[in-house]
């Protein structure tokens, strides 16, 4: 039997992962985004240009880093001092939070040579 509306929008979908980062002493929990949340990172990470932003990595962990009350962490004008922090562990976190909210690394690629 097919889902219908009301159970879709009754669902509990939102949901998140704890990814342990030694190099902080501790596990970061990750978000995935809703749709709305999504659309709103795909269009805030595009310049005017149509090219990524510089520091979109860092706009997506803004976005995706959360208590575990569920909020974020850091906000937007945090984004400096977060860049600041080790590359790959940046770096490790931006893959899984790409992964988990369903970015392609295509669709990444593309960004950054556009």
């Amino acid at each position: 039997m097919l889902l219908n509306g009301t159970q879709i929008l009754e669902a509990v979908d939102k949901r998140h992962i704890d990814v342990p980062v030694e190099e902080w002493g501790g596990p970061a929990r990750l978000l995935v985004l809703s749709g709305r949340e999504r659309e709103r990172f795909e269009r805030d990470s595009l310049g005017p240009d149509g090219k990524a932003i510089p520091g979109f990595r860092q706009l997506l962990l803004v976005r995706t880093l959360i208590n575990e009350e569920g909020h974020r962490l850091f906000a937007e004008g945090d984004m400096e001092m977060l860049a600041e922090k080790s590359g790959a562990v940046l770096s490790r976190l931006f893959d899984i939070a790409m992964d988990i909210n369903g970015f392609s690394r295509k669709a990444e690629e593309t960004a950054r040579k556009n």
